[in-house]
Parts: C-alpha cells; structure tokens; sequence
C-alpha cells in the first residue's frame, strides 16, 4: 500500500520527487514497452500481407489448375428449361423434346370428415412406397388416437417419412384428407393402410422424360425435373408443367469471359498483394519515418518474385505480354483483355500451358495427370508401380527421386500427398506395368505465383507465418521483461518511500532537538 510522504517536515514535495525519480528507473522498461508496439505493428502489417497473398493464392489456384480453361456455359432456346455446364463439358448443341415433367404423388380422400375429432384410422398406419402396398413397409405409425387431427400430425411429425398430410377445410365445412410425397419421381408413389377411407391417387407419381430429337422411343429419364450426365458435364432443369412435345436446343460454348474475368481476379490479387507490400514497407523520406515492416527482406523478397513470376514465364513462344500481361516501373500490373481473348481463341492449348503446369516425360509409361499449388517445377526421377494385378480399386506406388512418396488415388492416377516433397501434388499417370523415367515439370505464370504464395502463406512453413511466429515469441519476451519490471519497480518506488519518510522522521527529530535548544538558550539569557 502506498503513502504520502509529502514534506510534512522538509517541505519538499517528496512524492513529486520519487515520480521523478521512478520515470529514470523505469526507462529501460519504457523502452520495452515501445519494443512491444513496434512487433506488435509488425505481427499486424505480416498479417495484411498474408491475406494479400492468401487471396492471391485461390486466384492463381483457379487459373492454373487443370480445368482453369474448361469454363463452360450452356443456354437453351427455351424458356421451360435452364441449364449450365461444369469442368467436364464440352463444346456442341444438344435437342430434345419434353415428354412429361417429374411430379409427386397426392392422395386425397374419397369422402369427407366432418370434423378434424371424425374417426380416420383403424389401427396402426403403414406407409408403403412403390406400387406394390403389400411390400415391407417404410414405416408403421400410432397415432395418438384414431382422429383426422392425431393422425395427421402423426404423419407430420415424422420429417423422414417421405409424405405430408393436411386436413383441407372444404367450403360446406367438412374437411378433406390429402396426403403428398414429398419428392417427385415414380419412385414416390405410395400407399397407405390402416385408414378409415379410401385414397384415390389425385396425382400420380411420374419421372420426367425426355425423347431425343430424331427418335421418339429414345427416352431419357429422370425421377426430378433436373438431368444430370445425360451429355458429360451438362445439367439442365425442365420447368414444371412444361407442355408435353416442347422442343428444346442446349448450346455449350467455352464461357472466354469466364475466363477472362478469373485472370483479372488474378491480376488484381497480384496487385493487391505488392500495394499491401509497398504500404508496409514504405519509407517517408520526409518525416524520415518507416513503417511497420520497412526494410524487412521477408516481404521485400515476396514483392520481386511477384514480378519475376509475371515477366520470366515464356512456354512454347507465348510471353506474358502475349496473354495480355505487362508490368510497369511502378511494379504494377496490367491486363489486357482484348489481347488475353485474342490469344486464347488462337492458341488455347499454348495459354493453359502458359498459365499452368506441363511436363515433358522421357518414357511412354509415365506422364503427367495433373498438380497442384504446391507442386514445384524440376526434373523428377519417378518410379511407378501399378496396383497388384492391375486393380482399378487398389493404390498402386510411387518413388521421386530414389524416395518412396505418400500417394493416394486408384488404378493408374496416382497422386502425391507427401507433403515434404517438392513434388506434392503431382499426379502421376501410368499403366499396367512398373515404369520408370524421369518427368520435368515446368510451372507456367499462374503455377508460379500460386507456388510463391503457397510458400509464403502456408500454415506452418510458410515465410509470412514464421515471421509472425518468430514476432509474437519476441512480443512474450519482452512482456516477461515487462512482467519482472513491474515487479523491480514496485520494490524500488516502495523503498524511495521508505528512504524520504525516514528522512522526514529525521527532520522531525532535528526540528524537535532545535526546538528545545532554542527555549534552554532563551532561559540562560
């Protein structure tokens, strides 16, 4: 507990004095306190920098990947249907014609109840799908009692039944029973048992059907109104209710803007990532002032291999220039769209390498199936083993340069998942038999800035997270130097207050002693 020592005596103002005195005892912890600040700046602005780069990595991913051109959109002639198209797809028109569209069973009762309390079931209910009702039931329901109202709260009440029922106020005020699947298909039809009433079907259960233009009988089924895998990559939904003998165009085109507007995206994260940079590094030669992370190689260096991604990628005689990608003194980069189209439509094949990964192999039985962010370029001595008696079921092996790599994958794809090796990533296609040869990987423009990303942002190697590691065990340092500060500080404040409340017990004494001095000297006189 502090006091006041306040010259009662001296008349100095001696709590003044120790606050003075502890401002030049506590200037090594002050200084620490500042050296927090500034790391903790720094740890901030790293983590700015990650998110540039984190952002920049899903970009490049998109567009080096091995579908980064296989964007694909399809449109249809016909309002009564929607469709799109994936990865897979290819470039065509498809005709067809609409036979039905996909509905759901409903059942309604033949005869009213006249009220929700009127008698519905005779016993136990069973709910029977498929078109024959003496087959093993979905389920088997107990309603509360045998009202309209307990049973159909017992039908809803059971979200995984696969029907819903209402009781229907008609308008003379009795209520009618209906009851509907909840999917459509024929697969949906249904029976129940167990009732009061019949139930006539007043909806029938039915697939969606489509015949193929040119011939009527080529049917094409579907227990929903959408179609999948009819044409590779291809979905479409038919709108219910489409009047049966519509005929329908879907055309797949590769979507080029698609593709031009996910290498702006990539550009964009470039230049967000080195305008991140340069605001951290800045210096201000004005004020001779630095930030965050000025002067720090570990950003610095992120920043030049940005650019060195951009202007070193040269594959098959295309440039960056030639995709549209320029840099400028400044260090920014530009896209031209105009130009990225242009040499797309000429040379598809030349910009996916341009942008992606290729590899040349030196033997027939090995090649390249595909990679990943993480995937470095070199030259890789790869040994491949098929699965045992040419299973497509079982994971075969594969060796990198002498060292046998995770991998995962069935049959002749086989994927490196050892994270330690440069190869990570890398699919390795083979055959029936063991091969061995060597694949060179080369890295196109956009592989390049998703591997100098990857290295920068990964989660426990990166070069951006070790930094901010490294930071934050330098910020627990300094706050445990803190800590023992707090502690030195305290003692010596208590021991200032100590000292000067003796000296003014001392005073006090001297005052006292004077005093009496001065009254024996006044009665000698």
């Amino acid at each position: 507990m502090s006091s006041s020592v306040d010259g009662l005596v001296s008349g100095l103002d001696t709590s003044g004095l120790i606050n003075q005195l502890m401002q030049v005892e506590s200037a090594t912890q002050t200084r620490l306190k500042t050296r927090v600040t500034t790391e903790q700046k720094a740890v901030s602005a790293y983590q700015s920098v990650n998110t540039a780069m984190t952002s920049l990595l899903t970009a490049s991913k998109a567009m080096s990947s091995d579908t980064s051109l296989s964007v694909f959109k399809s449109t249809s002639d016909s309002d009564n249907v929607t469709a799109s198209a994936d990865a897979t797809a290819y470039e065509g028109s498809f005709s067809f014609t609409v036979k039905q569209s996909a509905k759901n069973e409903v059942q309604l009762s033949a005869q009213s109840f006249t009220d929700l309390s009127a008698a519905a079931t005779t016993g136990p209910v069973k709910v029977v799908f498929g078109s024959d009702p003496t087959a093993t039931p979905k389920a088997t329901l107990t309603p509360r009692d045998s009202s309209l109202g307990a049973l159909v709260d017992a039908i809803n009440q059971s979200p995984d039944l696969g029907v819903r029922a209402a009781a229907i106020r008609t308008s003379d005020g009795t209520y009618r029973l209906q009851v509907q699947s909840s999917a459509t298909g024929a697969a949906s039809q249904f029976s129940l048992s167990g009732l009061t009433q019949t139930m006539n079907r007043s909806q029938p259960a039915q697939d969606a059907q489509i015949t193929l233009a040119g011939d009527a009988t080529a049917v094409v089924s579907s227990p929903t109104n959408t179609f999948t895998n009819v044409v590779p990559g291809l979905t479409f939904t038919v709108k219910p209710g489409t009047t049966a003998g519509t005929n329908v165009t879907v055309s797949t085109a590769r979507d080029t803007s698609g593709i031009a507007d996910n290498m702006q995206k990539m550009i964009d994260a470039a230049n967000s990532a080195m305008n991140q940079i340069k605001t951290q590094t800045a210096y201000n030669t004005s004020t001779n002032t630095g930030s965050a992370l000025t002067g720090d190689f570990t950003v610095r260096q992120l920043q030049q291999q940005i650019l060195s991604a951009i202007s070193s990628s040269s594959t098959n005689g295309l440039t960056a220039s030639d995709i549209g990608i320029k840099s400028d003194q400044t260090g920014t980069i530009s896209f031209d769209r105009t130009k990225f189209l242009d040499t797309l439509a000429k040379n598809p094949a030349g910009v996916k390498q341009m942008l992606g990964v290729s590899a040349t192999s030196s033997t027939p039985g090995i090649s390249l199936g595909g990679s990943n962010e993480r995937t470095l370029p070199g030259t890789y001595a790869v040994t491949y083993n098929p699965p045992a008696g040419g299973s497509t079921d079982a994971t075969g092996s594969v060796t990198v340069n002498g060292t046998s790599v995770a991998v995962r994958g069935s049959g002749s794809s086989l994927t490196v998942t050892d994270l330690g090796s440069p190869a990570s990533g890398l699919v390795v296609k083979g055959g029936l038999t063991a091969a061995s040869g060597t694949l060179t990987v080369s890295g196109g423009l956009a592989q390049r800035l998703a591997n100098l990303a990857q290295t920068a942002t990964d989660s426990t190697s990166g070069t951006i997270t070790q930094a901010i590691t490294g930071r934050n065990s330098n910020i627990k340092d300094l706050n445990d130097q803190i800590s023992a500060w707090d502690t030195e500080l305290a003692l010596k404040k208590t021991s200032l207050q100590s000292q000067y409340s003796g000296l003014e017990v001392s005073l006090g004494k001297l005052k006292d002693q004077s005093t009496w001095l001065a009254g024996q000297l006044a009665g000698l006189r």
